[in-house]
């Protein structure tokens, strides 16, 4: 039997999303999530969903449930409640329990996951006082029966719908696929109420990703701004140090033999001789002028 089409993993998916509102912490998944992780051997996934199951389920000691302990406090949690549903052995204990529910076989992950909803259902005091003000949380109400008597079902803002006749089953996984399926129904009777609510599904899950497609174009928007400003920055410091070193050879620098050659340097010889043969005549004009005056 596919995954898809146990009706136990419907259940988890509609649980979470109806009573997200009284759950903490919260737990955001797509029907879609549940049905690829709970296959795998081994599902980072699936645990965070049992530490939220448990969390749930035992509020008082929520702040110790983690990753790494929370295969203890599934059989501790499962320890106090197998009995009363008629089981005489904890299905979480036996001799290789590293990771006792995904060691379990696909459908046993399922049924197991499906209790502790259960039990968070029964136990947990925000959903219990919610109920009472609200009964028909517990009802799951179609959205629509078709002419064949076929019941859908939709939970949240996904696109996956469930059709149940005698068997249940997935009937879309994807907005094509739900847009195909609104179109096969009739503009009258049972099958209009089913159109019409697929049609502000689409309507929702387009807005969804327009908004997401703004988000996204504003984000990119920032970040361009951000390099920019870095570019400008970077821009700036390369001119500062450029004119520090530019002042830096006009103060210092010393001409070499090296940076002359041929004639250029012989001109700039002579140029420097001149200049000394002058500062010397100069000179000895300076020291005559005394001896004058004594004469």
């Amino acid at each position: 039997m596919q995954v898809s089409k146990m009706p136990d993993l419907a259940f988890i998916y509609f649980f979470t999303q109806t009573f997200q509102p009284f759950l903490d912490p919260k737990f955001e998944m797509e029907p879609m999530d549940l049905e690829r992780e709970i296959v795998k051997d081994k599902s980072k996934w699936i645990r965070e969903f049992c530490v939220f199951l448990c969390q749930n389920l035992d509020p008082k000691t929520k702040s110790k449930i983690s990753l790494e302990n929370v295969d203890y406090h599934l059989k501790r949690l499962m320890a106090t409640r197998h009995r009363a549903l008629g089981i005489q052995r904890n299905p979480l204990v036996y001799e290789d329990d590293n990771d006792p529910l995904m060691d379990l076989e696909i459908e046993d992950r399922i049924w197991i996951l499906y209790l502790f909803c259960n039990f968070v259902l029964e136990e947990n005091d925000l959903i219990y006082k919610a109920m009472e003000k609200k009964r028909e949380l517990m009802r799951l109400e179609p959205i629509g029966i078709d002419d064949k008597g076929n019941a859908y079902f939709h939970v949240g803002e996904s696109v996956r719908v469930y059709r149940q006749s005698e068997d249940w089953e997935p009937v879309s996984s994807s907005i094509d696929e739900l847009k195909e399926l609104a179109s096969q129904f009739k503009d009258e009777g049972g099958e209009l109420l089913i159109k019409q609510h697929l049609l502000q599904v689409v309507q929702i899950y387009h807005e969804r990703e327009l908004e997401k497609q703004k988000k996204e174009e504003e984000e990119n928007e920032r970040q361009l701004k951000i390099q920019k400003r870095l570019e400008r920055a970077k821009l700036w410091q390369s001119e500062i140090l450029t004119t520090r070193r530019t002042r830096e050879k006009k103060s210092y620098q010393i001409p070499d033999e090296d940076e002359f050659s041929g004639e250029e340097f012989a001109i700039q010889k002579q140029e420097d001789s001149e200049s000394e043969d002058s500062d010397r005549t100069v000179g000895e004009e300076l020291d005559e002028r005394p001896k004058r005056r004594r004469d």
